[in-house]
């Protein structure tokens, strides 16, 4: 089994976890579930988990049982818009290699400069504008 398959094995089994202790009442210690979930989704950069652990935690702070302060609630929010943004970049950017390879297959290879430069004046017209603050694409 690989690695990759591993670490989202073990994401799904804690989220799992997480969801049937927050069915149960046992919001805190879901809470802290979520927490080492999160970390581990971060660390592996797997942006799409991190959603699914926000939403949960953000559906457990609505209940207002937790009684955290506002800064909790605020850092959910600053968090769920950071990892949206990513997640919208990394899908810009996979349409684009897809376009860039689309043609590719239409031009072929760039024989001269003439070539170079339809490249470069496609790559100018489609690269999103925070692409060069991404540090991995995944």
């Amino acid at each position: 089994m690989k690695s990759a398959d591993s670490i989202d094995l073990q994401l799904n089994e804690q989220f799992d976890y997480a969801h049937i202790l927050y069915k149960k009442g046992l919001f805190l210690q879901s809470l802290k579930i979520l927490e080492k979930a999160k970390e581990t989704a971060r660390a592996n950069q797997k942006f799409n988990f991190l959603t699914l652990v926000i939403a949960l935690e953000k559906r457990i702070e609505s209940l207002y049982i937790t009684r955290s302060i506002l800064d909790r609630v605020e850092k959910l929010s600053v968090e769920a818009n950071e990892i949206s943004s990513h997640i919208d970049i990394v899908a810009r950017l996979s349409n684009l290699a897809l376009q860039l390879y689309s043609w590719f297959i239409k031009h072929g290879h760039a024989r001269n400069e003439k070539d170079e430069a339809s490249v470069i004046q496609f790559m100018k017209d489609n690269l999103p504008g925070k692409a060069w603050e991404q540090n991995r694409f995944l």
